[in-house]
Formats: C-alpha cells, sequence, structure tokens
C-alpha cells in the first residue's frame, strides 16, 4: 500500500483543494492563525504543513497585506506553492507524507481490530483488503481531511463501546482523546452524536452497559477530554484571527449563520459564550450552510441537490468488482454468527450503517472521498472471509484466486487511482 501509494502520487500534479490544505496547515503552525481554510479540519491540514513550516528555506505565506487581510486561501496558496526556489512537487510530496503515515496508522488498527475478532489469517484479510482499494490508495497519499477522519472515526467509535461497557481511567481517556481527534479532523464529527446514542442503545439492550453511575461520570469525563482536546488544539484561544491586524473571513460568518436552519441559535449561543474555539464554529457553519446545496456532476447531469444514489452509484463503479465480491463474501460470513457474535460487531456496524445512512441524504455529492470513512469498519466486518482462507478446498483456491486478480487489477491502474473506474463505470 505504501508503496502504490506513494509511487502513484509523484506522477499526479496537485488536486484542487491540496492547495489550501497544505497553505492552511502552513499558517496554523507558523503563526497559529487559523483563519485560512478552518472547514476541513485543523488535525490533517496542520500535520500536512508542519514539516514546511519547520524548514527554514521554505517561506511561509505573507501574514499581512490584502490577501492575507481577507483570509484568500486560493491566492495565498497559489503564490505559496508555485512561489518557492524549491520545486512544488517537492513540497507537495512532503504534506502527502504526513497523510501516508495517517494512512498507515489506519491500516495497522484495522489489522489488530479484525485479528481480534477473526484471528490471524482475517487480520491479514481486512489489511488486503484496505490496502488493495482505489480510493485509499489515491487518498491516503493527498493532503486532504478525509483520511484523518476515516481513522478517527473508526477509533472514536471503538473507543466509546468500550468505554459503554466497562468505566476506567484507561477508556475514559482513550475516548475522550479520539474523540477530540476526530472533532479536530472533519466537521462531519457530529455523527459521532448518533452513533453513541445507537451504541448505548445496543448496550442496555443486551444489559452490558457499565454501572449507571460509573456510566454517567465515564461518559462526562471522556466529553470533558475532548472538549479540552479541541481548546487545545486551537492554542486556548477563542478567537480566530491572530494579532490585531483588519482581518476578515473570506466568506462572511453570518449569511452563513442565516442558511443554519433550526441550528442557527444554539451556534450563536455557542459563539456568545466561547463554548468552542471561534474557528471550529465558523467550519462547522461552513459546512452546514453549504450542505443543502452544492454543485456537483453525474452521469451527464448538473444538480444543486445531488441525488440520493449518488453515493452507492460510485461505490459500486469506483470499486474494483474483485473487491466488491471479497467484500460481500466476508460481510455474509460475519454475520452468519449469533446473538452473541453480532453483538460484538456492533461498533463496526453501527460506523457503517449510521454513516452511510448520512451520505445517502445529504446533497454534499462532490466525491467518493466522502465515504472513506465507512471502509475500515466494512473491511474488518469482511474479515470473517479470512477464515475460509484456512479452511482448504475449493474455497481457498477461489478466494486465494480472486485476491489475486484484485492484486493484477489494482497494479494495472497505478498510477490513476484517482480516476480508477471499474468495467461497470467504462474501466
Amino acid at each position: 500500500m505504501l508503496t502504490l501509494a506513494l509511487s502513484a502520487s509523484t506522477q499526479r500534479g496537485p488536486a484542487f483543494d491540496e492547495l489550501a490544505h497544505l497553505t492552511a496547515g502552513v499558517t496554523y503552525v507558523e503563526y497559529g492563525d487559523f483563519r485560512f481554510h478552518p472547514e476541513n479540519g485543523l488535525l490533517p491540514q496542520a500535520l500536512a504543513g508542519l514539516p514546511l513550516a519547520m524548514d527554514d528555506t521554505i517561506t511561509p505565506p505573507p501574514s499581512e497585506g490584502p490577501v492575507w487581510d481577507r483570509s484568500d486561501v486560493w491566492t495565498a496558496g497559489r503564490r505559496f506553492l508555485f512561489g518557492q526556489q524549491a520545486p512544488w512537487s517537492a513540497l507537495l510530496l512532503r504534506g502527502r507524507l504526513m497523510i501516508l503515515g495517517l494512512a498507515v496508522i489506519l491500516a495497522l488498527v484495522i489489522w489488530r481490530l479484525s485479528r481480534r475478532l477473526w484471528g490471524v489469517a482475517g487480520g491479514l484479510f481486512s489489511l488486503a483488503l484496505f490496502a488493495l482499494s482505489p480510493e485509499v490508495l489515491a487518498h491516503g497519499a493527498m493532503v486532504t481531511s478525509d483520511l484523518c477522519a476515516a481513522l478517527f472515526f473508526l477509533l472514536a467509535t471503538v473507543s466509546l463501546w468500550e468505554l459503554l461497557g466497562q468505566v476506567d481511567v484507561k477508556r475514559v481517556t482513550a475516548a475522550g482523546g479520539t474523540l477530540a481527534g476526530l472533532a479536530l479532523s472533519k466537521a462531519s464529527a457530529v455523527l459521532v452524536g448518533p452513533i453513541g446514542v445507537l451504541l448505548l442503545g445496543v448496550r442496555f439492550a443486551t444489559r452490558s452497559a457499565a454501572p449507571s453511575r460509573r456510566l454517567a461520570l465515564g461518559v462526562l469525563g471522556a466529553g470533558f477530554i475532548a472538549w479540552a482536546g479541541v481548546w487545545a488544539g486551537y492554542g486556548f484561544r477563542a478567537s480566530t484571527f491572530a494579532g490585531d491586524s483588519p482581518v476578515a473571513y473570506n466568506k462572511p460568518l453570518e449569511p452563513m449563520l442565516e442558511r443554519a436552519g433550526a441550528l442557527e441559535g444554539p451556534i450563536r449561543w455557542a459563539l456568545d459564550v466561547d463554548l468552542l474555539p471561534e474557528a471550529w464554529l465558523y467550519g462547522f457553519t461552513f459546512v452546514l450552510a453549504h450542505s443543502d446545496a452544492r454543485p456537483a456532476f453525474l452521469r451527464g447531469d448538473h444538480r444543486d441537490e445531488g441525488w440520493w444514489w449518488f453515493f452507492p452509484y460510485t461505490f459500486l463503479v469506483k470499486t474494483p468488482l474483485t473487491l466488491l465480491a471479497l467484500l460481500f463474501v466476508g460481510l455474509v460470513l460475519s454475520l452468519r454468527g449469533g446473538r452473541a457474535s453480532l453483538v460484538r460487531l456492533t461498533p463496526f456496524l453501527v460506523l457503517f450503517l449510521v454513516y452511510w445512512g448520512f451520505s445517502v441524504t445529504s446533497h454534499l455529492n462532490i466525491g467518493m472521498r466522502h465515504l472513506l470513512p465507512t471502509l475500515p469498519p466494512l473491511v474488518v466486518l469482511a474479515g470473517a472471509g479470512g477464515r475460509a482462507l484456512t479452511s482448504g478446498g475449493p474455497v481457498r483456491l477461489a478466494l486465494v484466486g480472486v485476491l489475486a486478480a484484485l492484486f493484477i487489477e489494482v497494479g494495472a491502474a497505478w498510477p490513476r487511482y484517482l480516476a480508477f473506474m471499474n468495467p461497470l463505470g467504462g474501466g
């Protein structure tokens, strides 16, 4: 995965969003100012910008002038990326390497979780399915926030599930820390709310929840750690802007608040009392305001409201047919166990179903990358197919053959993983 993703990345120019993510990350680290691109997650952008901000030979974007004052990340980004003595490709590669590091961590987390459920063969099976996904090979080496969000959605969901079953310092800290990481990764972190409610419902329904008093204290403790973690990410400063220079958001906050619907009042209150850093609340409001209507394209058609079948269709045509077959077989095998077995799978099923439910009702239809958080729980569930590899006979032979075909198909697609289509989508 590391080799395929990195080598493919060197053959690809900058994607549209990468310029903004990388530039914003450099200014976060260099100036402690969060005016650039606050709607796309502090953590992944700061990580990508860190190696450039620490390099004295790289000139950061100027922290003064009209471009800075109006928070124009796109103009600042073009000047920053293409105005250095070092080639733009070298700058971009260093940012992509940071995201690729997160992809490797996510792969190891998937291996560990799947191995716990299905044994060594299951862990290797899940790892292979994840590592040979064109979406992972494309976005795992790209300066965006999707891979980071996928990592922390998985970690936060599993940590919450464990905390709801047994409360101790280790589990409270893990849940709080991963929730903070998720909140700092992407605005879609708010989906952890319905995920947590469903996890709690299953714990109560199966009588596996921790004692009520300890449970309440544990959840409050994890929430406090997450809240403090978000504030720490922004340097415990409420204001988005550092310094006293005349500044403005690139897109004014007030019109977006008016498009926030039922959440307008709570967001205004949160801003008034400094419940969370202003930059985080601005980013959440930005995503909320643009979620009802966003220009999108699918199969020759343009719409502002999107299509309910956008994500099912893109998943069907942008996933290798061999990978689809292996995922299907593994998923069916994982659901064949009894009630106790299904309870063990709860965090993965809940994360997968809630995120997919949100996706098909969303009007933000601008790329399959927004489905990345659903892939880790899916491949962990599909790890059940790894057991068949140890059984011998024709089933094992068939699975090995399909896995080999997947490797050949993905290898043949190099380096065009971002544009990958299977034969259903035209190849």
